[in-house]
């Protein structure tokens, strides 16, 4: 009898040190009690999965830093479809080995599989859009789509891919960085607007910055290479007044002549502070707009619509996960109707993005929200039942918020307010900034999707240099 209860205690003392240590009791908290109840379900959810499952003691190949607050939001993010599919992830279903894989990934490398990733946020979206089923089909020798969804008893096929950065275009962010380092070097007073269609030369670098170094406001260019706006900055104020709101609503230059197999994808925008004058405070401000190849668009979509992964007898969706796009859903405005016109076989592209993961700064992100748009094609074959059309909005997002403990903002905000002269780049669709008071302008990133994106605080984390 003694060695009973003995036992039972020590099952009772096992079972309680292992839900303290769970995920959510360790950092519950950082959020508020008016945050989501998602929020505490996708950590919980993430815990079912085998890889990830919480122990006495914890497995050994992944042991998540709880102190490392930034990357228990990127577990919630990684969550929330995990939460929202769970209800199909039955034999049926046949979701259940991607959530397995998912966890797996997190577990040997702390970070999921994008291309995974994707494919269970095209599932979770096909769900909070009223899908009354959803299975993903095994794969086979033949092409066969992810997904087959139905609204009624049309089945709909889709085939899911992830938009990866091109080389191309990670080499045109490094370079626009260097040039956006030259230009702030210079402390010139203007406001720069610059657009190139393809990587410059040092030559025509050097061309730009001696035009920079004599130039007037006016506007100037060097055949195609580079496209050159100089306007006179805010006027200087009082340091003390430094509240300037920049037009918000953006602006547009007559870029003619832009060739017409690249896309400009937005700008990054560099602000340079600083005193003309004894208790003044002015700002420098440089916008650079690259352009990349449109092929970087149309080939994600270009590989599914060649070789189509469907039985051609039932509608047919190309999911995009846009995120590593910038401009994405804009781009894609102005290319898919010709597009479609020449696939039949396509009946919508689907565009999607998350927008809770950091790409090139710290980020204090208030939430989790997907937006996507659906863009039909009036030439399909197999058009999209009016059932899923009456569920599933055009365009539209979906947000959570994750309502941090105003001690955790307040801790992030106080580690950059020192006094210092700032340079900040961010980048952005067609959008001006602005500045905060004082010479710390701590930036932030307007997501350049969708008119309803959240506004997105983003701290400077150790150098200028970091993007």
């Amino acid at each position: 009898m003694v060695y009973v209860v003995i036992a039972l205690w020590k099952a009772k003392v096992r079972n309680e040190n292992v839900e303290k240590e769970t995920l959510w009791n360790q950092f519950k908290h950082i959020f508020s009690p008016n945050a989501s109840p998602i929020i505490q379900e996708s950590i919980r959810e993430l815990e079912t999965l085998p890889d990830l499952r919480m122990r006495n003691p914890l497995p050994k190949n992944w042991s998540p830093k709880l102190e490392d607050w930034h990357y228990i939001l990127r577990l919630v993010a990684w969550g929330i479809p995990l939460v929202l599919t769970k209800e199909f992830a039955d034999e049926a279903s046949n979701l259940k080995p991607l959530r397995q894989r998912i966890g797996g990934a997190i577990a040997r490398n702390s970070f999921p599989d994008p291309n995974d990733l994707a494919e269970l946020d095209c599932a979770a979206l096909m769900i909070l859009n009223q899908a009354k089923m959803l299975k993903r089909i095994r794969e086979t020798s033949f092409p066969t789509p992810d997904y087959h969804v139905q609204w009624d008893d049309t089945v709909v096929e889709i085939e899911v891919t992830k938009a990866q950065p091109k080389e191309t275009r990670i080499e045109t962010e490094k370079f626009t960085k260097s040039l956006m380092e030259r230009i702030i070097a210079l402390k010139l007073k203007w406001h720069i607007v610059i657009y190139f269609a393809n990587r410059l030369t040092e030559e025509d670098t050097q061309l730009l910055l001696q035009k920079l170094n004599e130039a007037k406001p006016g506007h100037y260019r060097l055949l195609d290479k580079w496209w050159l706006f100089i306007e006179n900055s805010p006027l200087p104020v009082p340091e003390a007044e430094f509240r300037m709101q920049i037009d918000d609503t953006g602006g547009t230059w007559p870029v003619s002549g832009w060739p017409s197999d690249k896309v400009q994808t937005g700008f990054t925008s560099g602000f340079r502070t600083y005193n003309p004058e004894e208790g003044k405070l002015a700002i420098n401000i440089i916008d650079i707009n690259a352009g990349v190849p449109i092929k970087n668009y149309i080939n994600p979509l270009d590989r599914k619509a060649t070789r189509i992964q469907g039985s051609k007898a039932v509608p047919f969706i190309v999911a995009i996960d846009i995120g590593e796009l910038p401009g994405g859903f804009a781009v894609y405005q102005q290319l898919l109707p010709a597009y479609l016109e020449k696939h039949p076989n396509i009946s919508a592209v689907l565009l999607f993005e998350r927008t809770s993961e950091v790409k090139r700064f710290l980020e204090i992100q208030n939430g989790f929200e997907w937006t996507w748009k659906l863009h039909l094609n009036s030439n399909a074959d197999y058009p999209l039942p009016s059932t899923m059309l009456d569920a599933f909005p055009l365009a539209g997002n979906r947000y959570w918020s994750y309502s941090l403990t105003e001690s955790k903002d307040m801790s992030l905000l106080s580690r950059n307010s020192g006094k210092r002269k700032v340079i900040r780049y961010v980048h952005r669709k067609e959008r001006r900034r602005k500045p905060m008071d004082g010479k710390e302008m701590l930036p932030y990133r307007q997501e350049s999707s969708l008119e309803e994106h959240k506004r997105t605080l983003v701290l400077r984390h150790k150098t200028i240099t970091q993007l």
